[in-house]
């Protein structure tokens, strides 16, 4: 049988194959590229102080969004070098399980270390939300512990929701 006997020949074909071609590669760029933004998103994780101060942001009123980000952008270098020690504070915690002889005592300074770094991390956030809570009116704070006790209320339904399913 010859290619012209069977219809099929390089090229020719129907026009919705190549329509379908197209679309599965679109597909799967899409899917690669969504998988790529997790993978890369995953690498550096949001904890901690950022997410604090991402949280705050969402909660104060619109009209003061631009006001609490320019506020919390004075603090931003603090927060990235406590946030860099934390790798330091780990090192020294496998140092300390590693070393012979090995001594509880050791373990638990570092441990002590790593803790006093995050309150330093926390602290610092929370300063400047009630320095930037004394630059809002009455109204304005009303909204955002409005807003925080709307989103108290979710975070218990939720966990609700996990506990009972």
């Amino acid at each position: 049988m010859s290619i012209t006997e069977t219809g099929s020949k390089r090229g020719g074909g129907a026009p919705w194959v190549k329509i379908l071609l197209i679309l599965s590669l679109a597909a799967n760029l899409v899917i690669a590229g969504l998988y790529a933004g997790h993978v890369m998103n995953r690498d550096e994780p949001k904890r901690g102080a950022d997410n604090q101060i991402r949280w705050i942001i969402k909660l104060v009123p619109e009209a003061r969004r631009d006001f609490t980000k320019e506020h919390f952008r004075k603090i931003r270098d603090d927060v990235r070098a406590a946030r860099l020690k934390r790798v330091d504070h780990m090192a020294a915690i496998i140092d300390a399980i590693r070393v012979q002889p090995y001594t509880t005592d050791a373990l638990e300074a570092a441990l002590q270390a790593r803790r006093d770094g995050s309150q330093a991390r926390q602290v610092i956030v929370q300063s400047h939300l009630v320095t930037l809570l004394n630059e809002f009116s009455d109204a304005e704070r009303i909204e955002f512990a409005d807003n925080l006790e709307m989103y108290l209320q979710k975070l218990r339904e939720r966990q609700a929701e996990r506990a009972g399913g």
